[in-house]
């Protein structure tokens, strides 16, 4: 049992249960999405500051002899469209942006310039744009012009011959060119829809709650006798208790779990069902430090199993008969200091053994099974033990430590009894 419950939960990557994974969490990851879309659309709208651009073209004229100064070989056209480049590189030093930032008279800095500024040459041709990207359109506008009108003077004293003439001057930009509001909500979306996916694989990959019936099959190899929801037994279950044993006389059934998981509940609500359909049912509350199953049947109860125990009254008078039709319930009575060690007492097989014959069904609701004396008390009381579990709650490590300590104490486990809430019809007890 180790070695498979090790096998299923290792780092295996199933690419269909990965799907099926998605497509059950599909309005978790589209809400994901539409978060994280919404969230871009804000910050594109909002929050991010506008950008404008505008640009000034200048051709770059090569004129006699420039060739050589510039060591270029080839035609004037060639020469002049490797001019544009050289323009385009001396618009950005700082000799050239010193001048500008002074020209402008809008405050930037020869720094704040070079970052505003780009030049480039256009597909190998003598055609110089310079581009100008700012917060404001007319600081673009200003800025694009005042390059056009004193960088070819100041960059000819250094490429000398050369000359530049502007073919279109700035025009004030209407519109910003970023953000990009479609651009960014849809990057994130695609964001939004990553990190969704990502986060319910995470989940699940270190989820450790049993998620539906399947699961249990596949991890412990024992099977599962039935789901009840919200309380309700159904005729699955009821039937699969009834053919678990084939001997004649008493059946007597233990039920325990991991702990907290209502197996108090399960326990009664699996002795009504077997009473309603004909059977004679003692239901005995073993959990003596959680006094649950009783409770419910029989809340007014004053004396049960603890008092029996201690000598207090005898086990006649404890049980509390005909709550329901077919149906006597032996409450835990009151709570011991020790209530562990005061079950495993010899007398609480005495009890069991001697109402055996009285009843078609014993369902004895056991405390948590923590260790293999524990499972070795259940395997003395019950003819085999049921164990509980609360789908999308209880932790397959808890599981697997229960199924190991009543295997090791010798109990015989006739298979799972799952609860769940009615919410869960759909889809909790399926793969």
């Amino acid at each position: 049992m180790d070695e498979r419950f090790e096998e299923m939960t290792g780092d295996q990557i199933d690419l269909v249960k990965v799907f099926k994974i998605l497509t059950a969490r599909l309005p978790i990851i589209l809400a994901s999405a539409l978060i994280f879309g919404l969230a871009a659309f804000v910050y594109g709208g909002w929050l991010m500051r506008p950008v404008y651009s505008t640009n000034v073209k200048l051709y770059v004229n090569n004129q006699q002899g420039i060739s050589e100064s510039i060591k270029v070989q080839g035609t004037d056209v060639t020469t002049s469209s490797t001019l544009a480049d050289v323009y385009g590189a001396l618009i950005k030093t700082d000799r050239v942006l010193e001048e500008v930032a002074a020209n402008t008279g809008l405050g930037y800095t020869a720094s704040q310039l070079s970052s505003m500024i780009s030049a480039s040459g256009v597909d190998g041709t003598p055609l110089l744009v310079v581009t100008v990207r700012s917060n404001y359109p007319e600081h673009a506008q200003t800025v694009a012009n005042v390059v056009a009108d004193i960088a070819p003077a100041l960059i000819q004293d250094v490429a000398k011959g050369s000359s530049a003439t502007i073919v279109d001057r700035a025009e004030l930009p209407l519109r910003p060119v970023s953000p990009n509001i479609p651009r960014v909500t849809l990057i994130g979306l695609a964001l939004g829809l990553v990190l969704g996916a990502a986060g319910v694989l995470l989940a699940e990959r270190f989820d450790l709650r049993i998620k539906n019936t399947s699961q249990l099959t596949e991890l412990f190899g024992l099977p599962v006798l039935g789901v009840m929801r919200g309380g309700a037994v159904g005729d699955e279950l009821k039937n699969n208790i009834k053919f678990s044993f084939t001997q004649r006389g008493c059946r007597r059934i233990a039920l325990t779990g991991p702990g907290g998981d209502g197996e108090g509940a399960v326990a009664a609500g699996l002795a009504e069902a077997i009473a309603d359909g004909g059977q004679k049912v003692l239901l005995i509350d073993g959990d003596l430090g959680r006094p649950d199953a009783g409770r419910i049947l029989a809340p007014d109860a004053a004396a049960g199993l603890s008092n029996v125990l201690v000598g207090d009254t005898v086990v006649e008078s404890a049980i509390r008969r005909n709550v329901r039709k077919n149906l006597d319930v032996l409450c835990s009575g009151d709570t011991p200091p020790n209530p562990v060690e005061l079950l495993a007492g010899g007398d609480t097989k005495k009890i069991v053994d001697s109402l055996s014959g009285e009843y078609d069904y014993i369902i004895f609701a056991a405390p948590t099974v923590k260790d293999e004396a524990s499972g070795a008390l259940l395997a003395e009381l019950s003819d085999g033990v049921a164990v509980t579990a609360r789908l999308r709650s209880t932790p397959t490590d808890k599981m697997a430590k229960t199924v190991d300590s009543l295997l090791k104490g010798g109990a015989k486990i006739i298979g799972f009894i799952c609860s769940a809430d009615k919410a869960d019809r759909k889809e909790r007890d399926k793969k």
